[in-house]
């Protein structure tokens, strides 16, 4: 099923979660969507085939990065 409330952050162009309050914004402070007209709906499935696993999302800044580049990218897990 289909998550919706993922916004492009017009800073710091990455995707996150707008309906988690207090993210960090890597550019800095928040992530800021105002005036973007697009609404992302992501499907988490289970079974990752025909799609690119290993994704996951970061706590710190409600966005999405790919897992096992956490040293490089300074995205935090839960």
């Amino acid at each position: 099923m289909p998550q919706s409330n993922w916004r492009r952050c017009k800073k710091c162009y990455g995707l996150f979660f707008a309906g988690n309050p207090g993210s960090v914004c890597p550019a800095g402070g928040q992530h800021d969507f105002t005036g973007t007209p697009f609404n992302f709906n992501i499907d988490f499935a289970g079974d990752p085939t025909g799609g690119q696993p290993n994704w996951q999302w970061c706590h710190k800044c409600q966005g999405l990065f790919m897992r096992g580049l956490e040293a490089k990218s300074q995205h935090g897990v839960r």
